[in-house]
């Protein structure tokens, strides 16, 4: 791959996925992103719906380094905010290099992320050991059609949603029109009542929806990304859309 896997390479990133998960014998794949990486996007490539029947929902390690943590102030506003935006992402976080800070340093430390995620686990360690086993995925659960996921007590979750059929196509839109705002990403393949035998392939980021025909067969799958979702309600709302 060339290029950046959070911008101009997602596309990339998908069809590597694509490939790679034809190999039965893999069992876990690990993307080791930059540290100018915004990791919701890499999150929403691996949620990509295609790939949502051979990818568990993916973890999001972050790695802080201690010092670093301590002098935020001294890096520029974009960078401060990116830096929290990933710590904000992370389902789990790694805090590195304790060994050169005082205790009372890590206690602020542990305070300054308590405002960045509260859901995430933290691990304070040196020289990077960590016991994987301390690493809890966000896993998959067993099912078939119609199902969804998420990890409850994380910031980031997701709901995967694969309907059966067509739907009434005026109903998705206001569907679409009403999502809350902590819905950061959608996309997935769609067909509507009124035309039963095109698929579309619908996109919505920034509250912005966007979408286009393609011509293929695709799984009637919508992956909705966003903080704190609450999967019960949009299951149910997308439930309605299916049996309406």
């Amino acid at each position: 791959m060339n290029g950046c896997v959070c911008c101009d390479s997602s596309t990339d990133l998908i069809d590597r996925l694509m490939e790679l998960t034809k190999d039965q014998s893999l069992t876990h794949i690990i993307i080791e992103a930059t540290g100018i990486a915004q990791p919701l996007d890499i999150y929403s490539a691996c949620l990509f719906p295609d790939l949502t029947d051979r990818l568990a929902v993916p973890t999001i390690i972050g790695v802080a380094d201690a010092q670093g943590l301590l002098t935020t102030d001294e890096y520029s506003q974009d960078m401060s905010r990116l830096m929290s935006d990933q710590l904000a992402a992370s389902h789990f976080i790694i805090i590195n290099k304790t060994d050169l800070v005082e205790d009372d340093h890590l206690k602020h430390i542990d305070h300054l992320l308590s405002y960045s995620n509260t859901f995430a686990p933290r691990v304070y360690t040196s020289y990077g050991q960590v016991d994987l086993a301390q690493i809890e995925p966000v896993e998959h659960p067993e099912g078939t059609a119609n199902e969804s996921y998420k990890k409850s007590h994380l910031g980031i979750n997701s709901l995967v949603y694969t309907f059966t059929g067509p739907v009434h196509r005026q109903l998705f839109y206001q569907f679409i029109l009403k999502l809350p705002s902590n819905v950061l990403r959608l996309k997935g393949y769609m067909r509507f009542r009124d035309m039963p035998e095109t698929t579309y392939f619908f996109q919505y980021a920034s509250g912005m929806p966007s979408y286009e025909i393609v011509e293929r067969e695709a799984s009637l799958t919508l992956v909705l990304i966003g903080e704190e979702l609450d999967i019960n309600r949009l299951r149910n709302q997308l439930d309605m859309l299916q049996f309406t």
